[in-house]
């Protein structure tokens, strides 16, 4: 491991639950999502360096240098204790991006930052302050269009075909073709 903090670093694998990755349970995580507190695999760590590092900073376990912040926030975070906080707010099975934009994972975060005595990032801040309700209210109304869009499907491709034979029999009538 390379670090300033490989006692830390051992102590951080050792966490309950860290011998999986949070979000897809894979074992052996060797990455680190710093402002969750929380080890993720390869692939994951590839969705949340999407997210972006206002989101979710990661390191790696064995190739990044870690500052005393990240090893303190890794060390009071944790696997078991991110998905207990994330299950019992009912986000922990949601899609990778739809979970860490969440007031709460951002709320979890912010916590965590503050239960270290670091100044919680502005984006975490401003999101833990958003209500979640309506956030939740917006996934079920999404979730739902798209069952109904699924459903649909076939009776829409009728539909569709439907109105194209009709707009083509009203053009050839307009334009004589």
């Amino acid at each position: 491991m390379e670090s300033d903090f490989p006692q830390e670093l051992e102590t951080i694998l050792n966490l309950p639950g860290n011998n999986k990755c949070f979000d897809c349970g894979k074992s052996n995580p060797k990455w680190a999502g710093i402002n969750y507190g929380i080890l993720l695999c390869l692939e994951c760590c590839g969705k949340h360096r999407a997210l972006g590092t206002h989101i979710s900073f990661i390191r790696s376990l064995e190739l990044d240098k870690w500052k005393k912040n990240h090893v303190d926030l890794m060390i009071h975070g944790g696997n078991e204790k991110a998905t207990e906080f994330f299950t019992s707010h009912d986000i922990c099975n949601l899609p990778i991006n739809d979970k860490y934009n969440h007031p709460y994972a951002s709320l979890y975060s912010s916590n965590l930052f503050e239960e270290v005595g670091i100044e919680v990032p502005p984006y975490i801040k401003e999101n833990s302050k958003k209500d979640p309700t309506i956030t939740k209210c917006y996934q079920k109304t999404e979730e739902t269009q798209n069952n109904q869009n699924q459903n649909n499907k076939d009776e829409n491709n009728d539909e569709d075909n439907l109105l194209f034979g009709c707009l083509k029999t009203v053009f050839s009538y307009i334009f004589g073709k």
